[in-house]
């Protein structure tokens, strides 16, 4: 079955349930003539990228509809982080569809993506209505921070494509001031970074939705991440907190160097937009898998331990002199660095959000609760709401209130329901468990678990080895892997049947064997799978919160335990 952003959006979460089937695929049968990519009408006259173009793409998202695309009179002015939004490949013809493959970042890196058919088409209408668009430097930099450009359609004419400027005044009005977030947090003055005015920055390129590389002229060449964010700003301002409040440590990201306010747009405030931190260009440590696992050689168990370790010790850090848990432990949340002591780069774990993971990484004490409330928040009229709303109410637990929790207020824990929920030895076991799913991509040298199907899942270079199939991983440390991972879908015998095979959905039953699952079996065994999942979690939470313990996050080891395995490993 081919992936789409779509089908998987639909198998991703609990609320497959609700749905009967997953849409339709795009069927590239049967088209009559006037819908067939070989009419002439229906042809792109070019594919190439136009020269000189006014116009840079620097990525997109995984879904394929939202480019980092970006006017050259854009490059070293300050990032406005005006992205151009694309309609949803059901939404565009079929003829188009098979030339311009719209889906295609989900199969490579970010930067990869702006080499895409779909990307050039993109560039070419870009060009064509900036040429046209004489005013369009001085509109641009007049637009609210997070505005848009809009394809309202898709044609294979780029002269007929129509696009808009849509201004977005959301995000300005979500921004804090200072003096708002010094009476909030109460910090001492020596714990904020000194502020910067955010029209002293200058982009330089995007790397991710959330993150771009500036410069600022005080400081040189030298370059810098400026990291903001496009929607649920809550998120951001509790990780500014996090990372102002943390004591240093060497593997952890370094305490911002500048707080960023910009002016908004009305009313003349000042607003905390984002924050200045340290740039790592050497990347994630999925990506440092994914690349050296290509290159011909023995594998290195020191630097393997040594990173191994290093989480740890941060984990430990973050647990004893941090927000107290790190909720989001993965490969793309920990990047290398050089090490001033030896030639082997170091770790360092980024990203304080304290966003909830994907069900693959987390145990089921964080998922089972945050399946039910999934399912009473994704249509609160549904049967279904009302059936988990009850059953919440029955236990007196509290449904956390989304529409309350869009507004930053300054709570203690962050927004990561249900980790506030956890008592402290319960969270450092949702850590271990996490921890063990990142050992095993260390030391298998896997840049993908392959144990859930996630947009993400196709972006690697496939191995094989699924968790938690092990084979390189010493022996001594297999053992406290399993440990950590106790109570995984893996050992209770709920993998998911789904998995990724080169560009395909696959039934994991069938992946070693020639041929095609069939959409209905793919469908069927994945509804087969949340309605057994949603039959657990609501087992689990019944269990829980009647004062029975479920025992696993009990027989998971401590981060302590799993580092005295790895120093023993040394010797």
């Amino acid at each position: 079955m081919d992936p789409t952003p779509r089908n998987i959006s639909t198998f991703m979460f609990p609320t497959a349930v609700c749905t009967r089937n997953p849409p339709p695929e795009p069927d590239f049968a049967g088209l009559d003539w006037s819908e067939s990519a070989l009419n002439p009408k229906n042809r792109i006259d070019s594919l190439e990228a136009p020269c000189n173009s006014e116009w840079t793409i620097h990525g997109a998202d995984l879904a394929g509809t939202r480019w980092f695309a970006v006017p050259r009179f854009a490059i070293g002015r300050p990032p406005l982080r005006i992205d151009v939004h694309i309609p949803d490949l059901f939404d565009v013809p079929g003829y188009l569809r098979d030339t311009l493959s719209p889906n295609s970042p989900m199969f490579g890196e970010l930067e990869d993506a702006g080499r895409s058919n779909i990307a050039i088409h993109i560039l070419r209408a870009l060009q064509y209505w900036s040429d046209n668009n004489k005013s369009l430097e001085k509109k641009y930099f007049e637009l609210p921070f997070g505005s848009r450009i809009m394809f309202n359609t898709m044609n294979c004419d780029v002269r007929q494509i129509k696009i808009l400027i849509v201004p977005i005044y959301d995000i300005e009005r979500q921004w804090l001031s200072i003096r708002t977030l010094q009476e909030m947090w109460k910090l001492p003055e020596d714990a904020w970074p000194s502020v910067l005015d955010f029209e002293s920055l200058h982009f330089h390129r995007q790397l991710h939705d959330t993150i771009t590389v500036v410069s600022i002229p005080q400081y040189g060449d030298q370059q810098f991440i400026f990291k903001s964010l496009m929607n649920d700003v809550k998120y951001f301002y509790h990780e500014l907190k996090v990372l102002m409040t943390m004591r240093p440590h060497p593997n952890i990201i370094s305490k911002p160097i500048h707080v960023v306010t910009k002016r908004c747009g009305f009313g003349g405030r000042r607003g905390v937009c984002g924050m200045i931190l340290e740039y790592y260009p050497k990347g994630t440590l999925r990506r440092w898998l994914k690349e050296h696992r290509q290159i011909p050689g023995p594998d290195n168990p020191a630097a393997e331990i040594s990173w191994a370790k290093q989480i740890v010790s941060a984990l430990m850090h973050i647990q004893e002199h941090g927000p107290g848990f790190y909720t989001n432990l993965k490969l793309d949340n920990i990047v290398m660095a050089d090490s001033q002591d030896t030639s082997i780069p170091k770790v360092v774990i980024i990203d304080f959000e304290q966003r909830l993971g994907s069900p693959a990484w987390t145990p089921p004490e964080i998922h089972c609760v945050s399946f039910l409330n999934d399912l009473i928040h994704h249509d609160p009229k549904s049967p279904i709401s009302r059936k988990y709303r009850d059953l919440f109410e029955r236990y007196g637990v509290a449904v956390p209130d989304m529409e309350r929790a869009a507004r930053y207020t300054n709570p203690e824990a962050g927004y990561c329901y249900p980790w506030p929920t956890l008592a402290a030895r319960e969270r450092e076991a949702a850590q271990v468990f996490m921890l063990g799913k990142l050992l095993w991509c260390i030391f298998e040298n896997s840049s993908l678990l392959n144990s859930y199907i996630g947009i993400n899942s196709f972006r690697d270079n496939h191995s094989e080895t699924l968790f938690p199939d092990l084979f390189k991983t010493p022996g001594a440390l297999r053992k406290c892997i399993l440990q950590c991972t106790i109570g995984s879908w893996e050992s209770r015998e709920r993998t998911p049947p789904l998995v990724a095979k080169g560009r395909e959905i696959v039934l994991r039953a069938s992946r070693n064997q020639r041929g095609e699952d069939s959409l209905e079996d793919v469908q069927v065994a994945i509804r087969k799978w949340w309605r057994q999942q949603i039959s657990d979690a609501e087992n689990f939470f019944e269990r829980r919160f009647s004062g029975q313990s479920d025992g696993n996050w009990a027989r998971r080891p401590t981060l302590r335990d799993v580092l005295e395995v790895l120093e023993n490993l040394e010797t």
